[in-house]
């Protein structure tokens, strides 16, 4: 079943809404995900979340045609009634939605949660490959929303998902070197690869969102004195120096040159001084 066919199915049926539909498809994608992971079963996972993907594309091109489909899609019923009165990206809208993005923006959660979901059972069976298949189609999405217009909920909602994954990889894992790449990969992706292209580059306006979560993810590594991801992000940064944006290349300068063992000793001074 494909996403026209659950807005057909939606409309016969008065009983179940819309939305109802959309989500029980979503989860039930995110049921034989999860199955095909406990098998190892890349082919049939890349299928799925394939198909997760292709639906959060098609339902933002509902947003074009349709806006108020798209709302009845991806926002719980007060929020939707709310964007009635004000505009999709309003101050009050915001508020609303990241006091609880997982209630309220409950369509467009639940079809993330889904790929996170299958990066969870991967990473309870420590199987690498699979966690970096999930990251891969994180991003891809990303990349799509962070190439378009009032997506700032939406992009804050993944980031906020993705730090929270990549704090827990570092606390709980005993290898380091089990941890994906992808967590570490995510920014320059996005930032530099989508800048590349002609027709889908990456919108200056969500570059705060992104530098913040990153900002996050690198001070953490070092409060945790964890050398060794350090050299992981200072890897995956590679040759990017350069950026069409001075602030993301002085970030990345700066970054770089940080020194690991003063920060670390200062660090532990602070601590002793608490």
């Amino acid at each position: 079943m494909n996403l026209r066919k659950i807005l057909k199915k939606s409309s016969k049926n008065k009983d179940v809404s819309i939305q109802d539909n959309f989500i029980n498809y979503l989860e039930g994608i995110g049921d034989v995900l999860s199955f095909e992971t406990q098998r190892k079963n890349n082919r049939l996972l890349l299928d799925g979340l394939s198909k997760i993907n292709d639906i959060i594309l098609k339902t933002f091109e509902i947003r074009k045609s349709n806006p108020k489909k798209f709302a009845k899609l991806i926002y719980e019923k007060e929020v939707a009634e709310e964007l009635a009165i004000n505009e999709e990206n309003s101050e009050i809208t915001k508020l609303i939605i990241m006091n609880n993005p997982n209630k309220y923006l409950i369509g467009f959660s639940t079809s993330i949660n889904q790929i996170f979901r299958v990066y969870e059972s991967a990473n309870d069976l420590k199987n690498k490959e699979t966690k970096e298949i999930s990251l891969s189609f994180i991003i891809r999405i990303l990349s799509f929303l962070s190439s378009g217009e009032k997506n700032e909920i939406f992009i804050e909602h993944i980031l906020n998902k993705l730090v929270e994954k990549i704090v827990d990889s570092i606390k709980y894992n005993e290898s380091e070197q089990d941890i994906p790449l992808g967590l570490f990969q995510w920014y320059i992706a996005i930032i530099f690869y989508n800048t590349a292209k002609k027709d889908d580059s990456f919108n200056i306006e969500y570059l705060k969102s992104f530098n913040k979560y990153f900002g996050l993810v690198v001070r953490y590594v070092i409060s945790e004195e964890r050398d060794y991801l350090f050299k992981l992000f200072i890897k995956s940064l590679g040759g990017f120096s350069i950026s069409p944006y001075e602030y993301v290349a002085n970030l990345i300068w700066d970054i770089k040159t940080i020194n690991f063992e003063a920060f670390r000793e200062a660090n532990n001074e602070m601590s002793i001084a608490e």
